[in-house]
């Protein structure tokens, strides 16, 4: 070798502290490393707990939507129900003043209704149509057409009513009576579709 090459070489002690000082570096870097990935450990840890309480917070969320689900559900159900018991009352009103309107300008009506209760009962041969004395005057015997023989005034009977007779069997014809039947059925139509 030649001289000025010699020189140039660094020193025998220079080049041992050469590995420790890599290591040392190497050491460094694990020990960052380390630090680095437990600290990413503890914040994924802590994103955990976290979801685990978002989670329960929306298990709780849904459990009270559902119950506010079953609420407004009852609300509505209430509020429905009350509300066709309402336009029952009022389809009853409004029946009332309209039947009391038709009995009072075309009180033949009666008439009708005598012959649908004829028809829709088993009366034999003792047929008899008794009325009050006040729907007797405002109904023309002519009205009554076949029936007119079997028709019998009865001052017992409260004003505007009629009674098909035969027997012991009685059905009552009047506004009220029709009334009451319709009453029962917007009832069962309501309860039928509660239902």
């Amino acid at each position: 070798m030649r001289p000025a090459e010699r020189e140039s070489a660094p020193p025998p002690s220079k080049l041992a502290a050469v590995p420790a000082l890599l290591v040392s570096a190497e050491l460094e870097a694990v020990r960052a490393a380390e630090c680095a990935l437990a600290a990413s450990e503890a914040a994924l840890h802590r994103s955990q707990l976290e979801v685990v309480e978002v989670r329960g917070a929306l298990a709780k969320l849904h459990g009270e939507r559902e119950e506010m689900v079953a609420t407004m559900h009852q609300v509505v159900t209430t509020l429905r129900d009350e509300a066709e018991r309402e336009l029952v009352k009022l389809a009853i009103a409004v029946a009332e003043r309209v039947v009391a309107r038709e009995l009072t300008s075309a009180p033949e009506l009666i008439v009708d209704w005598a012959r649908e209760a004829i028809i829709g009962s088993a009366l034999g041969d003792q047929l008899e149509l008794a009325l009050s004395p006040a729907l007797s005057s405002s109904i023309s015997v002519a009205a009554w057409g076949d029936l007119a023989p079997f028709v019998s005034v009865d001052p017992a009977l409260p004003c505007g009513t009629c009674e098909v007779r035969d027997g012991g069997k009685v059905i009552t014809v009047d506004a009220e009576t029709r009334l009451s039947l319709v009453s029962d059925h917007l009832a069962t139509v309501a309860e039928r579709d509660a239902a």
